[in-house]
């Protein structure tokens, strides 16, 4: 199978990013890959009424579809292959949340970028707190330095992990889809390149986890108090032991 955008996961902004990739006349293919938020007797009920709109307007879905591997050509991310049936596309979109399909499978030298490009390749990791690894509040959270590259682009959670604590979380996540739609759409219709829209969404990306980080180290110690955290930390250490 061939099309313009192959997207995975159809969450709120996988599927906010297919109707918008739809609606400027791009044929799109949503992998339903397995997310354990949307298990049964858990309904998503945004993702829900973006999914009847993607498919109204001619958004192909294909369910049980976790991915094997990624496809890629002349160091471009080309797809993914799911048992043994391979979807290409001109950009795949990962949007898997903070599961992060394909952002996982992003080795540095798959996700180098453009010559002359000088980055980091190693995801940045910073921790706000502990946790208790079976349940309580996650307060951890990492950066993926690449968040577009050659052919993809990470969503919102799959590019960070930062906690949306203080913005509207089904917002964040939908504008997310719908920007990498219009940057895709800027480059087809010669508007930019696609280096210049990947830059620009790494930018944005990095721009808006760094003003997270800050405020939430800022506020942090205000409203966790030190015996919450000294739990956090046993709870964490228990299950870990």
């Amino acid at each position: 199978m061939r099309i313009n955008l192959l997207i995975l996961g159809a969450g709120p902004e996988g599927c906010a990013a297919a109707v918008a990739a739809s609606r400027a006349g791009f044929s799109v293919c949503v992998l339903e890959t397995i997310d354990p938020r949307c298990e049964p007797g858990n309904p998503h009920v945004v993702g829900d009424l973006l999914r009847q709109s993607a498919l109204l307007t001619g958004v192909l879905f294909v369910s049980d579809a976790e991915p094997d591997a990624v496809l890629r050509h002349g160091g471009r991310v080309a797809g993914v292959a799911v048992r043994g049936q391979e979807f290409f596309a001109d950009w795949t979109l990962d949007a898997t949340g903070k599961r992060g399909w394909l952002a996982a499978r992003l080795l540095p030298s798959d996700a180098a970028g453009w010559p002359g490009e000088v980055h980091e390749t190693k995801p940045v990791a910073f921790t706000a707190g502990q946790i208790s690894a079976k349940g309580g509040l996650d307060l951890n959270w990492r950066l993926h330095p690449m968040s577009a590259g050659p052919g993809y682009f990470l969503l919102r959670e799959a590019a960070d992990s930062l906690s949306l604590c203080g913005r509207p979380q089904v917002l964040s996540l939908s504008s997310s889809g719908i920007l990498v739609a219009r940057l895709i759409y800027g480059c087809v219709s010669g508007k930019i390149s696609e280096q210049e829209a990947a830059l620009a969404y790494k930018d944005l990306v990095n721009h808006q986890f760094s003003a997270g980080d800050t405020t939430f180290r800022q506020f942090y110690p205000k409203i966790v108090p030190p015996a919450l955290t000294r739990a956090f930390e046993r709870a964490r250490a228990a299950a870990e032991s």
